[in-house]
């Protein structure tokens, strides 16, 4: 699926990119993941600011922030919107 998306945004451009190598069935990914994946910083948990970027940037790829059950806790992160 291919979603034309407004990028104002350096890292909206980044994620945008990286998301159409992800495959079909990684259908949830972490803010965490994002982050050391699509923009390359490792070795840090997102602050507000971070999450915030993130998160516009895969609402506008069509993708949900939602809850999942990982090892026993609860982890947020973003999931494909099914059509």
């Amino acid at each position: 699926m291919i979603y034309v998306v407004k990028i104002d945004d350096e890292w909206a451009a980044r994620i945008a990119a990286w998301i159409q190598t992800v495959p079909a069935d990684r259908n949830f990914l972490t803010a965490r993941s994002i982050l050391e994946e699509a923009i390359g910083v490792s070795n840090k948990n997102p602050d507000h600011r971070m999450a915030i970027r993130i998160a516009k940037a895969m609402r506008s790829l069509g993708w949900q922030s939602r809850p999942k059950r990982m090892d026993g806790i609860f982890v947020r992160g973003y999931m494909r919107n099914e059509q």
